[in-house]
C-alpha cells in the first residue's frame, strides 16, 4: 500500500480491504502453524516410542550376547 496516497474515500476503501485481507491471511497462517505444530508433536511422540523400542531391543540383544559368551566360556572349562 502506498503511504503517500491522497486521502480520498476510494483510497480509504482500498486500505480497509487491504487490511481485511491481511488479517485473513494472518489468521490462516496461524491456523496452519497450529496444525503443523500438532503434527510435529505427534511425530515426536512416535519417534520417542520407536527410540524406546530400539533401546529395549538393543538391551535384550546385549544381554543375550553376554549370556552366550558366558555359556561358551563355561562349556569350554568342562
Amino acid at each position: 500500500m502506498n503511504t503517500n496516497a491522497f486521502p480520498t474515500k476510494g483510497n480509504l476503501m482500498l486500505a480497509k480491504n487491504s487490511l481485511t485481507l491481511a488479517k485473513q491471511g494472518y489468521e490462516l497462517m496461524d491456523k496452519k502453524r497450529n496444525i503443523l505444530i500438532r503434527e510435529l508433536m505427534t511425530m515426536i511422540d512416535s519417534a520417542k516410542k520407536l527410540r524406546n523400542q530400539i533401546s529395549s531391543t538393543y538391551a535384550k540383544a546385549y544381554i543375550a550376547l553376554r549370556l552366550r559368551r558366558h555359556t561358551r566360556r563355561f562349556s569350554r572349562q568342562i
